[in-house]
């Protein structure tokens, strides 16, 4: 499972910001993550022992996962999710420190609030998501459910869920290299679905146009068209 560790550390150390964002941002946000710095200092200062074993175990245990995942743990922000409870327990020992209640409720009704605000994109749906939400409906009369299809949706599988088929999901550039759409067929791959991309269609192919429209078009191997 992963890649190599060795692999790993270089991935995620050639991109530190996105390393610490991952770290800082994304778990508890910049205030939760002041209130984790804050309780791992006084768990040092005040020699907790155990409780700083606890936090460096896990985090040690998290780490070779990272190293594991490489490239992954930065692209995809839920595999900060097990840090949350991890940077909670050493946030709530930095929230301890403050006496006054009402600070303490600033303080949480900040985290809150920042997380929330974090997340405001996901409340509404993107067009190309709205659409991604009909993609089966739309295929279902082009393309069989058993056939195997490839799908420009740049590595996520998102497109290949709404799709309810198998097949791949990779970038429009993948398509350009030799013996890469040959190799595929032989695979068993049947159609290609190339969505335009931030308003750019990526260039056609040569190849069978069995669906076309302003955002989606699909082309179908020689293979699936004899069928």
């Amino acid at each position: 499972m992963g890649i190599p560790m060795i692999e790993g550390a270089q991935e995620i150390f050639a991109n530190v910001p996105d390393l610490l964002k991952r770290f800082f941002q994304t778990p508890l946000g910049y205030i939760g993550s002041l209130a984790m710095l804050g309780g791992i200092y006084f768990m040092i200062k005040e020699s907790e022992r155990k409780a700083w074993f606890i936090f460096l175990s896990v985090f040690s245990l998290f780490f070779l996962f990272i190293l594991k995942s490489g490239d992954n743990f930065l692209i995809h922000n839920y595999y900060s999710i097990p840090l949350v409870p991890l940077f909670a327990f050493a946030a709530a020992r930095g929230i301890k420190e403050l006496k006054a209640p009402w600070l303490v409720a600033v303080l949480l009704a900040g985290i809150i609030l920042e997380g929330i605000l974090n997340q405001s994109r996901d409340f509404v749906l993107k067009p190309e998501q709205v659409e991604l939400s009909h993609l089966e409906e739309k295929i279902n009369s082009i393309i069989p459910q058993d056939a195997l299809i490839w799908i420009n949706s740049e590595g996520s599988p998102t497109a290949m869920y709404f799709a309810h088929r198998k097949g791949w999901s990779g970038y429009a550039e993948d398509l350009k290299k030799t013996g890469y759409i040959d190799s595929l067929g032989q695979k068993g791959l049947s159609y290609i679905l190339l969505f335009e991309k931030h308003g750019v269609m990526p260039e056609s192919l040569d190849m069978n146009v069995v669906y076309s429209d302003k955002r989606l078009h699909i082309y179908a191997l020689g293979k699936a068209v004899k069928e």
